[in-house]
């Protein structure tokens, strides 16, 4: 991400400058500095925007797939994000932002290794988690051997003393490699493959598994997408994807990171089932479930891969992504359980099953959006997860991203209480960093101007992104209408400094509005004006009447500037005469937290 030029504060003067009236009769305004994006960046061919306020999810040149951020900020200060790139990369960053490659991060590629022939391709989706008891951190990922199609796309170990690697495959028929109490037993007659001696899940018990749970039969069962879980209670859990034919999750608790418990492992996913349990009825008696397949799963989708298991207030929330990464509906999904074991039920679209989809949310610029992590900054949750290169062309080539996740709290479709996950995204447009020194303070504000139960939705943090409304958007995730031009104001009850202020726009193209005017009060008496619009790459007009047919998801109208001390905020936007009304998404005011 390259950064805008000359738009640090001192020098916003020299982008955009003007002179602007108060209101009403009020006196000629001093001169106020502030930029809104309308300066275009010749390498992006998109709005130029200050890096120390906001992010954007641009292509990376250095692009990949699966990512996994680690959080090691309380060890080394970095986060670590581990993709898939025909190989493995790593890289690390402090802000979630900006990223610096570091590595190598394998260590099985020497010419004289027999590693060479067997971690050969199909290199996919490392994960990695600390274990502050060894001090060691281990990496679960799949590969293939070479020249091989019915021993394919195998889970394998590696150990490092340090996150960047390099990481050591691991030999688990090697005490010195393994420890002695993670060798495996198997027949080594029947499993003689160079490459069993390597197979993070003992190849014998994997396949007794497999045979009884799956009703799959190949000698070495394939398996992908590994995912390390450490609840509350210390115990360790590893999920991973049984991924020959129709996919299946699985989870096994572990002895370590090196020695799963076998008589725990359990499925927890069946692609197009809802649950497990519907799975096995049809596969005893080809019983049809009484509710159907799973509506947001393709007819003809054998995919549930890249599981992340998330514990909020006592539940389980193991998401997971569907249909072919190649694909626009290559989406993330949610399933809910009281144990990391299960047993999961699948979240029905009404509860927000469907987490993040940029088919179903209606983008026209993202594409594929899955394959995902999580990380918690400054109390924020967010996603990281991959999209296409090309909105268009879709295909294998990908690039990671990040947008922001909330919590809801719903009434399920047993009429009880439960939070769901909801995404802010995908996005395409600027948003406010995850660590920036300014951040949303329009919370803190007292708020007139609305009438209270609409008024809420301009700060209750969720973004209305999903043009394709389900039960659940319509009940959960809503706007601010307003019906005639109306002017809101933010009181804070002592001066705060301020660098942006953030409108979010309707995700209904004809409840946009093109234009706001923002008025800063300062706590030495002055007021600034600023008019503000919508910038023309944030949506699209009917050539012919104009009318506007596109607006991109997440899109806002925004202003920033230099520091400036303000005792209240106020917003004016108008509803023209062609509108009924205009949605706000959300209002933002990034300003210092109180006392600084």
């Amino acid at each position: 991400m390259r950064k805008m030029n000359k738009i640090a504060a001192v020098t916003l003067a020299a982008i955009s400058a003007m002179a602007f009236v108060g209101c009403g009769n009020e006196a000629a305004a001093p001169a106020f500095a502030f930029y809104q994006g309308d300066r275009v960046d010749a390498a992006t061919g998109k709005m130029e925007f200050s890096t120390d306020l906001f992010y954007r999810n641009d292509k990376k040149n250095n692009g990949a797939a699966d990512p996994y951020v680690l959080d090691n900020t309380t060890r080394d200060g970095y986060y670590y994000i581990f993709t898939t790139n025909g190989y493995f990369s790593t890289s690390r960053s402090k802000d979630l932002v900006t990223w610096e490659e570091v590595g190598p991060t394998l260590n099985a590629w020497s010419a004289d290794s027999e590693l060479l022939e067997i971690v050969w391709e199909d290199i996919w989706a490392p994960e990695v988690v600390y274990d502050p008891d060894t001090e060691l951190y281990y990496m679960h990922f799949s590969a293939s051997p070479r020249n091989s199609s019915t021993m394919d796309m195998l889970l394998m170990a590696a150990v490092s003393e340090n996150p960047y690697g390099p990481y050591d495959v691991v030999n688990f028929l090697d005490p010195e490699s393994c420890g002695e109490e993670n060798v495996h037993v198997y027949d080594e007659s029947y499993y003689n493959e160079p490459m069993a001696k390597y197979l993070f899940l003992n190849p014998e018990k994997h396949y007794e598994f497999s045979t009884t749970q799956t009703g799959k039969g190949r000698k070495y069962p394939g398996a992908i997408d590994p995912h390390a879980f450490v609840d509350d209670d210390g115990k360790k859990y590893l999920y991973y994807v049984d991924n020959i034919g129709l996919n299946f999750i699985t989870v096994v608790e572990m002895e370590n990171w090196l020695k799963p418990k076998w008589e725990t492992a359990q499925l927890v996913t069946a692609t197009r089932f809802w649950t497990v349990e519907d799975f096995k009825a049809y596969k005893e008696n080809s019983t049809i479930p009484a509710d159907g397949y799973v509506t947001y799963e393709a007819l003809n989708n054998t995919i549930n891969e890249g599981p992340v298991m998330t514990k909020h207030n006592g539940k389980y929330y193991l998401t997971f992504s569907i249909n072919s990464y190649e694909k626009s509906d290559y989406a993330v999904a949610q399933a809910v359980a009281d144990s990391p074991l299960g047993p999961f039920r699948k979240l029905r679209e009404e509860e927000n099953g469907l987490l993040l989809s940029s088919l179903a949310q209606g983008s026209n610029e993202v594409s594929g959006s899955g394959h995902h992590s999580f990380i918690t900054a400054n109390d924020q949750m967010y996603v990281i997860y991959h999209r296409h290169d090309d909105f268009v062309t879709a295909g294998a080539a990908r690039n990671p991203a990040v947008d922001e996740i909330e919590w809801v709290t719903i009434e399920d479709i047993n009429g009880k209480q439960i939070d769901v996950m909801y995404a802010n995204g995908p996005t395409w447009n600027v948003q406010p960093l995850p660590f920036g020194e300014y951040q949303n303070i329009a919370t803190e504000a007292a708020i007139t101007g609305l009438e209270k139960d609409n008024a809420k939705y301009l700060f209750d943090e969720l973004l209305s992104v999903c043009k394709t409304d389900t039960d659940f958007h319509v009940k959960y995730v809503n706007e601010t209408i307003l019906t005639k031009t109306t002017t809101i104001a933010f009181d804070f009850a002592s001066p705060r400094k301020i660098r942006a202020v953030m409108l979010y726009e309707s995700k209904f193209e004809d409840s946009v509005f093109k234009t706001a005017t923002v008025y800063l009060d300062t706590a030495d008496g002055k007021t600034y004006t600023m008019n503000l619009k919508l910038m023309d790459e944030l949506y699209a007009c009917n050539d012919y009447s104009g009318e506007i047919e596109y607006v991109q998801p997440g899109a806002a109208i925004f202003a920033e500037f230099a520091q400036t001390e303000v005792t209240r905020v106020r917003v004016t936007v108008p509803v023209e005469k062609d509108q009924s009304q205009v949605g706000i998404s959300e209002i933002r005011i990034l300003g210092l937290a109180e006392g600084k």
